[in-house]
């Protein structure tokens, strides 16, 4: 089983400074200085969806959904410090470029895929019916 660093929620991190006011082991301006409570932040969060993806809200106004596997290859990037070479590719406009050259190839190609699936689940079930037929 992998360790992982315990994380504190927002919650609880404020519950231990009370907790640590209460006792008298911090004053209140130590506790203000530690508390900043600024309008504009919003702390991240992410959940899972229906189809097993994961959502990170309130990075942008959507949120960003990825597959696990995905998420792993883009934290994997930034934590090899090749993060300069991703944003540089992304400010110079090379991705949204080939993006707009190829999204009707790719979601043709997606549709295609999706169409074969459901052909190919579709045949299956016929053929179990004629041999199911043929057994009556």
């Amino acid at each position: 089983m992998e360790n992982r660093p315990k994380i504190k929620s927002a919650y609880q991190e404020l519950n231990h400074l009370l907790n640590d006011f209460k006792e008298g082991k911090i004053n209140n301006k130590e506790l203000l200085d530690k508390i900043q409570l600024k309008e504009s932040f919003i702390r991240p969060y992410g959940k899972v969806t229906e189809e097993g993806k994961i959502a990170l809200h309130e990075i942008i106004e959507e949120p960003l959904v990825f597959e696990i596997n995905e998420w792993k290859k883009l934290t994997r990037v930034m934590k090899e410090e090749k993060w300069d070479k991703l944003t540089q590719t992304i400010k110079n406009g090379y991705i949204d470029k080939y993006i707009f050259f190829n999204e009707q190839r790719a979601l043709s190609k997606k549709n295609k895929h999706y169409n074969n699936i459901i052909y190919n689940e579709n045949s299956q079930e016929n053929s179990s019916n004629e041999n199911n037929y043929k057994k009556n």
